[in-house]
């Protein structure tokens, strides 16, 4: 073959290729237009519920069968060793409340992520189109090169979140559901009138209430501490932030600070408020 002729294959072989990738990137755009009307829809029949019956077809169960667990919900608690001693406390639900609570996570999640800050990582369900990059991995990378970290740990945040402020924030955006849906729904996530550490439930509803908490801290990352825009947060009672260096005015104004301050009730833990520098 001539140089010409060469030179000629390359460019067909490149216009091929350039075809090929620009389907692909069509392809995967028009997958993922689908993966997000999918969303809409499965959100909107969650959304739109407004009596008993709307809550019974959507978990699958019967009008007595979901008063008893919400009148008497059963749950064994047990104990396991935390990494830095101590004792923590689960709540874990039985089968059919499980069944029951993992249907309702599966449909908060979705609605989450419609309102979910980006610098959210925890406690955040991944979706198959790829649209949702949020781990433990995307989190760490924000802390990439930072010469300090700031580690917040909130006491007792699950059982900290009443029922009461789980119905008010379903009756609130972005569900706005009323009485007849908001009460039997925070009584199907809460035991003994408070969030229970073991419901599978329990995460994302702690995201929805922590929203308030990642707007402070955002805006106290970019005027109060100067840290850099977007502070990650892997999970809401650990938020975090990073920046070139943190001074113990910084650290001890943490420590003590009141509830109100974080907007979720509950104060930091003592002894587990700590900046770590690198030198």
């Amino acid at each position: 073959m001539t140089h010409s002729d060469n030179e000629r294959t390359e460019k067909i072989r490149e216009g091929f290729f350039a075809q090929i990738q620009s389907e692909a990137k069509a392809e995967r755009k028009m997958n993922r237009l689908k993966a997000i009307h999918s969303r809409e829809k499965f959100v909107g029949r969650f959304l739109r519920m407004q009596v008993a019956s709307d809550l019974c077809k959507l978990v699958k169960e019967d009008y007595n069968s979901l008063n008893e667990m919400i009148n008497r919900p059963n749950y064994h608690s047990f104990t396991i060793p935390k990494k830095r001693g101590g004792k923590r406390e689960i709540s874990a639900p039985d089968k059919r409340l499980l069944r029951v609570q993992k249907k309702l996570n599966r449909y908060l999640q979705f609605v989450y992520l419609g309102v979910r800050p980006t610098a959210v990582h925890g406690f955040v369900m991944q979706v198959s189109d790829g649209s949702i990059q949020a781990n433990i991995v995307e989190n760490a990378k924000v802390h990439v090169g930072k010469r300090a970290v700031l580690s917040i740990d909130l006491v007792d945040f699950f059982p900290s979140i009443s029922a009461k402020r789980v119905k008010d924030l379903l009756m609130g955006s972005p569900f706005n559901f009323n009485e007849h849906i908001a009460v039997p729904l925070a009584l199907l996530m809460t035991d003994e009138r408070k969030l229970p550490q073991g419901a599978p439930t329990s995460p994302v509803i702690s995201n929805f209430i922590s929203l308030q908490l990642d707007e402070t801290l955002r805006i106290c990352a970019l005027f109060s501490f100067s840290c850099v825009p977007g502070v990650p947060r892997f999970c809401p009672a650990c938020p975090a932030f990073c920046q070139a260096s943190f001074c113990g005015q910084t650290i001890c104004l943490c420590k003590h600070t009141d509830s109100h301050w974080f907007g979720v009730g509950v104060g930091c833990k003592t002894g587990r408020t700590r900046g770590r520098e690198v030198v």
